[in-house]
């Protein structure tokens, strides 16, 4: 039997927020015009972020990028999320499922409505299966903001 492991509230929890480090034009086109909703893992010695991409021609892409210190990704190189193979996706929000061994990223696409991908490896953008779709489509899902 495993023993469950509680986690104890900090009583007066403190958040710093120094200057941006998210900027857009970093990955043109691809966040030309905005870089926006970032989810952010702390994972093997790097924070990963996922954020939304708003390019010159009204579309939005999903980008990768990662480094070891917050103030790191100010200048971290940016990746488009491509292997995912969708033209409108974004809203990105990532976490692990620790039963399956799975990184999950869920998102909001063009095709699927509402959609995920799954990686074993985080650190790696081409590592991203293809759309999965959670059987929301587009025109039946009524706006449902993920």
């Amino acid at each position: 039997m495993k023993k469950l492991l509680s986690a104890t509230a900090v009583s007066n929890p403190t958040w710093y927020a120094d200057e941006r480090v998210i900027f857009h034009g970093q990955a043109k086109p691809y966040d030309y015009y905005g870089a926006k909703d970032p989810t952010i893992v702390y994972y093997g010695g790097k924070y990963h972020v996922f954020y939304t991409g708003a390019n010159q021609g009204g579309g939005w892409q999903m980008l990768y990028t990662s480094a070891s210190t917050i103030s790191g990704l100010k200048n971290a190189s940016r990746i488009y999320m491509s292997s995912i193979g969708e033209n409108y996706f974004c809203a990105p929000q990532v976490f692990y499922f620790e039963p399956k061994k799975l990184w999950y990223l869920v998102y909001q696409d063009g095709t699927h409505g509402a959609a995920y991908a799954t990686t074993t490896n985080i650190a790696d953008p081409k590592s991203w299966s293809g759309p999965k779709s959670f059987g929301i489509s587009p025109e039946t899902w009524g706006g449902i903001i993920l």
